[in-house]
């Protein structure tokens, strides 16, 4: 598989509203985790294939998944999520159209990170997951002080660090013995409205979403 996963994807408008349906982001976020045909993906979803056949097409007429070349018939296809960064521009959010896009799509991959966290307590809770997977899993949250220039510079930190992980492990697709697809939340936020905000910097918004090699 060639990586595409160091290029950007710059959502304009369009793309921003193609992605903001509850059901195309759960099937980007679902071939997040491997290749899928749309007849698997809808046993997955609960959807028929006939619906997630047409949004996995939207979704690829937009850049945010791929077929697999040489897998799956002309008949049953297999799809994968493409590994680019998403960047979504202020352009892109410059109108309330846009604005109520990226809502949609926020408010639904933020539902599908606590679902899968709570998906993985569950798993805990009932021995499903092997001893050293549980060891090597982690959950933590901490609270700090800190200035909004902090802030970025530990942010810039922890995305270095992740790319360096991201590029040892290019090339993988899930099959490989011994591996899974292994989920990385990052979030970092003021807890409460500063008292003094400064003038954001000119320039995109960036939010990155990546695929398991």
């Amino acid at each position: 598989m060639s990586s595409t996963r160091h290029e950007e994807h710059v959502l304009d408008v369009a793309a921003l509203k193609a992605l903001a349906h509850p059901l195309r982001t759960r099937l980007w976020d679902a071939l997040m985790s491997g290749p899928a045909t749309a007849s698997q993906l809808g046993q997955l979803l609960g959807e028929s294939s006939g619906a997630t056949s047409y949004h996995l097409r939207q979704l690829a007429r937009h850049g945010f998944i791929e077929e697999v070349p040489d897998r799956g018939t002309a008949r049953e296809r297999f799809w994968r999520a493409t590994e680019r960064e998403t960047r979504i521009t202020r352009d892109a959010v410059s109108t309330p159209s846009g604005r109520a896009a990226l809502a949609i799509f926020g408010d639904e991959w933020l539902k599908l990170r606590f679902e899968s966290a709570a998906r993985y307590q569950q798993m805990r809770r009932q021995d499903l997951v092997p001893g050293p997977w549980a060891g090597a899993a982690v959950e933590m949250a901490t609270t700090f002080v800190a200035t909004a220039d902090e802030l970025a510079e530990l942010v810039a930190d922890l995305q270095a660090v992740i790319e360096a992980w991201h590029d040892r492990v290019e090339g993988r697709d899930g099959t490989e013995p011994g591996t899974s697809p292994v989920e990385l939340q990052l979030r970092a936020f003021p807890r409460s409205i500063p008292a003094a905000t400064p003038t954001a910097p000119h320039g995109a918004a960036t939010t990155e979403h990546r695929s398991q090699p």
